[in-house]
């Protein structure tokens, strides 16, 4: 069972890097879904005594400054969101209806 969720994961992962790279322009947000290891959390704006603005929490970060995030650098997410749009990904001039990600043997010459 364990199996079938894990390739449910990826499914939906790949179909919406898919969908994400059709997209004209650039994209304003990137939402992940996941557990620890694309939430670090920031609860900044929030009233409570449990804060993460610690030296530690931002020696990975460029000029070591505490962002707020139970984190001590970035997080794959971050890692995912900074990639640019490989240009092979982008949507073809096609007749066909074929997935942004495919590429046709005309393109490989």
């Amino acid at each position: 069972m364990a199996g079938a969720s894990v390739f449910a994961c990826c499914s939906l992962f790949i179909m919406a890097l898919m969908a994400a790279a059709a997209v004209a322009g650039s994209v304003p947000a990137l939402y992940v879904f996941g557990d620890s290891l694309v939430d670090v959390g920031n609860n900044n704006h929030l009233l409570t005594p449990i804060k993460a603005d610690f030296t530690h929490n931002g020696m990975d970060y460029p000029g070591r400054k505490a962002t707020g995030r139970f984190s001590n650098g970035k997080n794959s997410a971050d890692f995912l969101g900074a990639l640019p749009t490989h240009s092979s990904l982008e949507q073809s001039n096609t007749i066909l209806p074929l997935p942004a990600a495919c590429i046709l043997i005309s393109q490989l010459q």
